[in-house]
């Protein structure tokens, strides 16, 4: 029987199995005043080594750092010392709550697959004080309430009369805050979540049941200015970021052709025209491959019956031409095939603003053959030139193909189809060590010194992901140092790593400037550690550095030091590890080879990105191609996101 299962539906073949383990459902909480909760959850389920408690009083947490940890343990054989906690009582250090907002909980374990993964989650109002105490006392007579029985007495706050309305009067509260919750603001984020499905159906948006809680406020708040520029790049740029939460480059393709049809004959054959010869939109050869080609089927077929043409905007160059700009280079380029072989030719002529030829033109003679062949005409235009109309002439009675027809400024050319949108996702965190865990070798460090480097499976338990750590076997004074990464002023950068060694050793984060000069340092000792320990050490680039690059580098002398799952990040203090290879479901993707370039990270990606893809076609114009794109490659184009 299929099964049917909203969290993850459209990422398998009819979404995922339902969740049996990493399970601490059913949870439950009591708010007890208007500073401390009390969560309940049941015994948890499934093979993990550390379970955590998150509080977040916006949204709920998205992952395992989304928020205030205010309780975590390691399990021992997959039990734990407690089933419930007191937020505000077990924790009187952390952030206290806030009152008058919701608040948000959920219940994070750490899996043999080395993830955090969701266990379970609930949330509830913490009221805001209104007084009501007080204003429900005043009501009743004040002989009842004084301890004069006076009719001029004061309330008794020791009677147990008063103890006994508190019940009634934090239950008020409660119905008050959720009153104040339900008065229109800008800060959609203190919303109720039970209040989000109301506030997005009036404003007419899509469910995204899928999505999390942040993502889902985030639409709402966006919605009318997304609406009030849709269509637009601000508008598409808006709603990518508030859906997935990763902010977008989007870009227009430089291909000058009005249409897709135009270019790559998708489905038709545009604004073409043709004479001694019928031109069709076919399937019959495959398309060049390339990084922005979306439309993977179709070509241009002519079946010439004697020598023809097909041109473009010839008959109306006002409506059908390519808008140009005068005395500027252009390149015009076209794959083209003729089984047979057949000669061709390729012009370009241009048009003044009352779609007059100004008597300028360039053409491209050359033979076509059974292989695919990309051919360039480049041009400048006329100093009155305002269109460009485009012509493709066969000289042979034959069959040709013809595909990917690009037009666009300059002297080179890199084919994009046709007026396309490609969107660039960007990571919410960056890892800008190359070889972090030393899993090949040790690729993108450089040693000096009287040290030498060797994998060695001596692991941590926490080693989040990998079989190898590194190993440096010192022989007097030595320096292990990494890979550069751009470095942005103003910023703080935390590097963090797991070290063993039965030496002291070093640690510095330094920045140079474009002469390679050092700038900033800072250097903090660790002492020698007979087991893995996690270190994380943190500078300040400051606001007028002229620093361009960063990096880490270890020093020290005669000893074995172990050295993995290292990190440098663009943050205060460092953040959970993560690198490429950890489960997809992680989110952490390699930029270019594995173990050999930087990892971004894009938490729930699966789930975003596709959302994304699906919903894309309600903000971008019709017969409109997209690409989709992180730092992981294409996600999706227009014909595969289904």
């Amino acid at each position: 029987m299929a099964k049917y299962h909203i969290p993850y539906y459209g990422t398998t073949k009819y979404g995922g199995n339902p969740r049996l383990v990493y399970s601490v459902e059913p949870m439950t909480m009591t708010v007890v005043d208007f500073y401390e909760a009390k969560i309940y959850w049941e015994t948890p389920r499934g093979d993990f080594s550390k379970i955590r408690l998150v509080r977040n009083q916006s949204t709920f947490p998205e992952t395992a750092e989304d928020g205030i940890i205010i309780w975590e343990e390691n399990a021992t054989e997959g039990t734990v010392s407690r089933d419930y906690f007191f937020d505000g009582y077990d924790n009187p250090n952390d952030i206290p709550l806030v009152a008058g907002k919701p608040v948000y909980y959920r219940m994070f374990l750490f899996t043999s697959d080395k993830v955090w993964v969701d266990a379970g989650s609930i949330s509830d109002v913490i009221p805001k004080s209104h007084d009501m105490q007080a204003k429900m006392m005043d009501i009743l007579p004040k002989v009842f309430t004084s301890v004069e029985q006076s009719p001029f007495g004061v309330v008794d706050t020791e009677s147990d009369l008063y103890k006994f309305m508190e019940g009634f009067s934090f239950t008020f509260e409660e119905l008050m805050t959720y009153i104040d919750l339900l008065l229109f603001n800008h800060n959609f984020f203190d919303i109720p979540r039970r209040i989000v499905p109301i506030r997005r159906d009036n404003l007419g948006l899509t469910p995204e049941p899928n999505l999390p809680l942040k993502n889902q406020k985030r639409l709402i708040r966006e919605a009318l200015y997304m609406y009030g520029r849709k269509g637009t790049t601000a508008g598409l740029s808006t709603y990518c970021e508030s859906l997935t939460g990763f902010a977008p480059t989007i870009t227009v393709s430089d291909n000058l052709l009005l249409s897709i049809q135009d270019s790559t004959f998708y489905s038709g054959t545009g604004n073409w025209d043709s004479t001694n010869g019928t031109l069709t939109s076919s399937t019959d050869e495959v398309p060049v491959s390339g990084d922005y080609v979306v439309d993977v089927t179709d070509t241009g077929k002519i079946i010439a019956s004697s020598a023809g043409n097909m041109t473009l905007g010839a008959d109306d160059p006002i409506r059908k031409g390519i808008p140009v700009t005068k005395d500027t280079d252009y390149v015009l380029s076209a794959q083209i095939k003729c089984p047979s072989t057949g000669d061709f030719t390729l012009t370009i002529e241009y048009f003044d603003g009352n779609g007059v030829t100004t008597g300028s033109s360039d053409t491209l003679t050359d033979t076509a053959t059974n292989t695919w062949q990309r051919f360039d005409l480049t041009t400048t235009s006329s100093a009155d030139a305002v269109y460009a109309v485009l012509t493709f002439a066969w000289l042979d009675t034959a069959t040709y193909y013809i595909d990917q027809i690009c037009f666009q400024s300059g002297s080179t050319v890199s084919y994009k189809e046709a007026r396309a949108i490609d969107i660039f996702l960007d990571a919410s965190k960056v890892n800008l060590i190359k070889n972090p865990s030393f899993e090949v070798d040790d690729s993108d460090w450089t040693s000096s010194g009287s040290v030498s480097f060797a994998q060695d499976t001596d692991i941590s338990s926490e080693a989040y992901t990998g079989t190898y750590s590194g190993k440096l076997t010192g022989t007097g004074a030595w320096t292990f140092t990494s890979n550069t990464a751009d470095v942005i002023a103003g910023q703080y950068y935390t590097v963090s790593h797991l070290i063993k060694s039965d030496a002291s050793m070093n640690i510095t984060i330094r920045t140079r400037d474009d002469s390679s000069v050092i700038i900033d340092e800072y250097t903090a000792a660790i002492p020698a550690e007979a087991s893995w320990e996690r270190y994380q050490t943190s500078l300040l680039v400051p606001s007028d550095s002229t620093a361009v690059t960063i990096e880490v580098e270890f020093s020290g002398d005669a000893g074995t030091f172990y050295l993995d799952c290292i990190q440098l990040e663009r943050a205060f203090k460092a953040s959970e590890y993560f690198d490429g290879n950890l489960p997809i479901e992680f989110g952490a993707v390699w930029g270019g080879t594995a173990d050999d370039s930087f990892t971004y990270l894009y938490p729930n990606r699966l789930i975003k990105v596709y959302r994304l893809a699906l919903t894309l076609s309600e903000w971008i114009m019709p017969n409109t191609f997209w690409t989709l794109r992180t730092w992981s490659g294409l996600e999706y184009n227009t014909l595969t996101a289904i």
